[in-house]
């Protein structure tokens, strides 16, 4: 009962943390992909 308990804890801590994760790697693209449009505008006409 503990165990399963502890396990579904550690799930939780987990989802929440990746869930974190993957939106601070989001956030930090979109200003990346921002940033490097300002520098060159013409890099996504000619692909």
């Amino acid at each position: 009962m503990f165990v399963s308990v502890l396990c579904g804890f550690i799930e939780r801590l987990s989802g929440i943390f990746f869930e974190k994760l993957s939106f601070f790697f989001l956030m930090t693209l979109i200003i990346f992909e921002k940033t490097s449009n300002k520098n060159s505008p013409n890099k996504l006409k000619t692909k």
